[in-house]
């Protein structure tokens, strides 16, 4: 059986490894790594403040993550 493991920031923070940018006219862009690249590269540099609130799923569990 396999598992799933969660990292995730609150809506308000972007994580690191992540860059945002908004030009003029409000577009914005996003510069993301991919999972594997981000917890290869990313993640184990990062300090207790920084990591992502984290979890592990298991096969039959239900994980609820509310908007906003």
């Amino acid at each position: 059986m396999s598992r799933k493991r969660w990292a995730v920031y609150p809506p308000d923070r972007v994580p690191p490894g992540v860059g945002v940018c908004v030009d003029e006219g409000g577009a914005i862009d996003v510069t993301e790594p991919s999972a594997l690249c981000w917890f290869l590269e990313v993640y184990p540099y990062l300090k207790a403040e920084d990591r992502p609130i984290e979890w592990v799923q298991h096969p039959g569990e239900t994980v609820f993550v509310p908007g906003g």
